[in-house]
């Protein structure tokens, strides 16, 4: 008997999905960035109802070599950890799930057939549903009264010799957590550069560099979007933003009655939804400014 493919779990991930871009590709299929390989997509392509950040009790260690990436890929150790890796969830179906590890298998979607019972794992338990890379299934602690589950190795990878993943993973993996976790660069660096194969071929600087490229990267593909004219009008709009920091310094010195520049929360409401919209205009010029 097969598990219900309506099923909603947690999909907690700690590799390259933690980008959602990326993990999108796996559910709409396509070519991701930096990877060489073509997904088929999920049978069900519907986005997640949900994500989040996620904490693991498990560490994560680079081994082996992965030809998508051109470097190691990421997998969660089995051994437990008092500092677990940070990773992101997403609330997809059970159907999805088994897509997505068939295809992080090189199976095609529909392929792999999950236990019944799956869904009902513990906490720190693992059981092996596939004789690959990443067959192993693990559970976490449920989330919103669902399961939520991940992959990794069926074998220890911590007794695997580590290698170092490719600057276009790593650079991938960084920024899907940024995106996700509260944590300033330098933090985020840090508990990054805690996995096993990261260090020493990977500097702290390099990872700071891959995540200020990361911005850049996601300022280009803003710019594609806004199509021939995107550049010129996009830093056109963008003078606004920095102008609106030097409006704001103006009208806490000259235009407040007040003398403290202590700002309460209704007129700081409307500060931050001028600030917002021309953070929008930025993006999309066609958007109309709101008075505020």
């Amino acid at each position: 008997m097969s598990p219900d493919p309506e099923t909603l779990v947690w999909y907690a991930c700690y590799g390259s999905n933690c980008s959602r871009d990326r993990f999108l590709v796996y559910l709409d299929g396509g070519l991701a960035e930096g990877s060489a390989d073509h997904h088929d997509g999920a049978r069900d392509p519907s986005p997640p109802r949900a994500d989040g950040p996620a904490v693991f009790d498990t560490n994560v260690c680079f081994a082996g070599h992965s030809g998508r990436w051109g470097g190691a890929p990421a997998f969660l150790e089995h051994r437990r950890a008092d500092a677990g890796a940070l990773g992101r969830r997403y609330l997809i179906t059970l159907e999805q799930f088994a897509d997505v590890q068939a295809q992080e298998n090189r199976r095609r979607p529909g392929e792999l057939d999950l236990p019944a019972d799956i869904g009902a794992l513990a906490p720190g338990e693992r059981r092996t549903v596939l004789d690959s890379a990443y067959g192993a299934v693990a559970a976490l602690a449920p989330v919103d009264g669902h399961p939520t589950l991940t992959f990794t190795a069926p074998e220890p990878p911590e007794h695997r010799d580590p290698a170092p993943p490719s600057e276009m993973y790593l650079a991938t993996i960084l920024h899907g957590l940024r995106e996700v976790h509260d944590l300033d660069p330098d933090t985020l660096v840090e508990r990054v550069g805690r996995s096993i194969g990261v260090r020493p071929h990977w500097s702290d600087d390099a990872m700071r560099d891959m995540l200020r490229k990361g911005v850049e990267l996601f300022a280009r593909r803003i710019l594609r979007r806004l199509g021939p004219l995107g550049p010129l009008s996009a830093i056109a709009r963008s003078l606004e933003v920095y102008a609106l920091g030097h409006l704001l310094d103006r009208y806490l010195g000259e235009v407040r009655q007040l003398r403290s520049h202590r700002i309460l929360e209704p007129e700081a409401q409307r500060v931050r939804a001028a600030i917002d919209a021309a953070v929008v205009r930025a993006i999309y010029p066609s958007v109309k400014p709101n008075p505020l």
